[in-house]
């Protein structure tokens, strides 16, 4: 038997974070210090490192220690060579973001870089070669290399430079060269580059103010798509002449609207491009723009936000894309040939990401929540998977770790809510009555908690602790209105998350003498919720209890 918050509960806990004060000005600025005081009266002590010996406990111990969860690993941002032949990822077993190898045939797997973290690759358009960028110990000033697909020839293509921040683009069609973009002018603004792959030297094609990004080149190499940012989640659409320089605009719509979170897929004869973008709706769909007109036409409608979108085969005549379900991804592709839905194939649950090969083999990464980064081989073709890497698991038993529930409530205002609730099962609980809670909120704050692999959360949850994931207002994946509902002035009911929760503990039958709030995985406060909410004095007009 296993023992639950039921999802009425569950409901209440997001429903109380949402409370807004009726005439919707914004409060006063919370007490400082915030949660710090509460904290220390609820016993937190700070812990000093000291020399010991290094043990991660034994395989299959349960409840497995923490250096077995934060091991636990897999590969990420898998990437089909363009003959489908061979698979680059990366994966940070090493202890940083490397690039690794596999040679499909035979399976062979090999380590391609050493040295600072790799942030991005991407494979030439003869599969020769890899483009790729690392950092300086993290300081996201990039230099770009190039690497022979053996491995074992490398040049330096262009050199970090200070105050430097780039955004990698595409390689040319003919392999030639490579298009970025870059604050090295001035420090702030990005502009656009290209850079001879044979020389390294630079050319800049555009002027930007602020932040402009370069994305894919058209089949022919003399367009780019660029967009330009628009607050945190938005951004307007251009297509750049490459020759000229001169800037068209595709799309800036007055109510801001995402067009290239899920990637640019050209049609192979240049005429348009697909693309996810809700600029048509409340929720990203499958889109489809021609070039020389301005319509975006909805070529798939989904009741969810799509989140990538890549063609497929000789052809690119599959049409393959992922569908956000409450932070759960759906595999979707569609034969443009025929206009017939493809079947697809069963696979772990959680966040997806694509490669495609021009032999209709896609490559599906999986990171779940008892998946750290498992890659699947799906042929479009015969519909045969098969699996290419397989996830590291460090010893943990994959049947201890908890499938998070997704939960939809309704506020008191009509707005829709969701969150995923990790519940520890009964061979975790520590006693009798309900578990303490740790409410885990998403970093950005246009960000979400998704069914991806945490290693924090499972250990907690194996510990007989329940962990609940709001999407608070302002998150990703819930539509065009949902993530704008921290804007400005709203942004204030972030910061009241940590004292909401707190105060609404007594209502819902929790364990309020043990509870955490961990904001973007820093510590915000943690005790009973009565010494808590003494650090929120001026918002207790906000709900109604009695705090005597």
């Amino acid at each position: 038997m296993r023992h639950y918050l039921t999802v009425p509960v569950a409901a209440s806990l997001l429903a109380a974070c949402i409370i807004i004060d009726a005439d919707g000005e914004r409060p006063p600025p919370a007490p400082s210090p915030s949660l710090l005081p509460a904290a220390t009266a609820a016993g937190l002590e700070h812990v000093s490192p000291e020399a010991e010996r290094l043990s991660v406990g034994l395989a299959g111990e349960d409840p497995a220690n923490i250096g077995r969860y934060l091991l636990a690993s897999g590969a990420s941002a898998p990437s089909l060579s363009p003959d489908g032949t061979r698979l680059a990822w990366q994966s940070s077993v090493t202890g940083l973001p490397q690039v690794w190898l596999t040679e499909l045939a035979s399976g062979d797997t090999r380590q391609l870089t050493f040295g600072n973290g790799v942030t991005f690759f991407r494979w030439a358009p003869d599969g020769a070669s890899l483009v790729y960028g690392a950092d300086n110990d993290g300081n996201e000033q990039e230099a770009y290399y190039r690497l022979s697909a053996d491995g074992e020839t490398e040049t330096l293509l262009l050199a970090a430079s200070e105050g430097g921040f780039r955004n990698f683009g595409d390689i040319s069609p003919d392999g030639s060269t490579i298009v970025f973009a870059s604050t090295e002018r001035n420090g702030l603004d990005f502009d656009i580059y290209t850079a001879d792959l044979e020389t390294g030297a630079t050319t800049r094609v555009f002027e930007g103010t602020y932040g402009f990004t370069a994305h894919d080149l058209s089949p022919d190499g003399t367009k780019l798509v660029v967009s330009e940012t628009v607050g945190e989640d938005s951004d307007n659409l251009y297509l750049l002449d490459l020759a000229t320089g001169d800037m068209t605009t595709l799309s800036q719509p007055e109510s801001r609207a995402n067009h290239t979170a899920g990637g640019i897929a050209w049609v192979p004869d240049g005429s348009g491009f697909y693309l996810a973008s809700n600029v048509n709706g409340e929720f990203a769909s499958v889109l489809f723009h021609a070039l020389g007109t301005d319509r975006f036409e909805t070529v798939i409608d989904t009741p969810h936000d799509t989140d990538e979108v890549e063609l497929c085969g000789a052809g690119a005549t599959i049409l393959a894309y992922t569908v956000n379900e409450d932070g759960f991804h759906r595999l979707a592709a569609r034969d443009l040939a025929t206009g017939e839905d493809l079947a697809p194939p069963a696979l772990p649950e959680g966040v997806y990401t694509l490669s495609c090969s021009k032999t209709g083999t896609i490559a599906i990464g999986v990171n779940g929540w008892r998946t750290p980064g498992d890659v699947y081989l799906w042929d479009t073709g015969t519909g045969a998977v098969t699996q290419a890497i397989a996830s590291q698991m460090a010893g943990l038993d994959p049947d201890r770790l908890v499938r998070p529930e997704s939960v939809r409530m309704t506020a008191e205002d009509g707005v829709q809510l969701q969150g995923l609730l990790y519940l520890p099962d009964e061979t975790s609980r520590t006693g009798d009555g309900p578990p303490p809670v740790i409410f885990f909120v998403h970093g950005g704050p246009t960000g979400q908690s998704a069914a991806s692999f945490d290693p924090v959360v499972q250990y907690h949850v194996d510990r007989g602790l329940a962990v609940f994931e709001p999407n608070v207002r302002g998150s990703t994946g819930y539509g065009r209105t949902y993530v704008t509902l921290d804007d400005r002035r709203k942004r204030w009911l972030i910061i009241l998350l940590r004292c909401v929760v707190l105060a609404i503990a007594p209502l819902t039958h929790l364990a309020p003498e043990h509870i955490i709030v961990l904001d973007s995985g820093v510590l915000a406060g943690q005790g009973k919720h009565h010494e808590l909410l003494s650090n929120c004095p001026t918002y207790k007009n906000l709900w109604d209890l009695d705090l005597s």
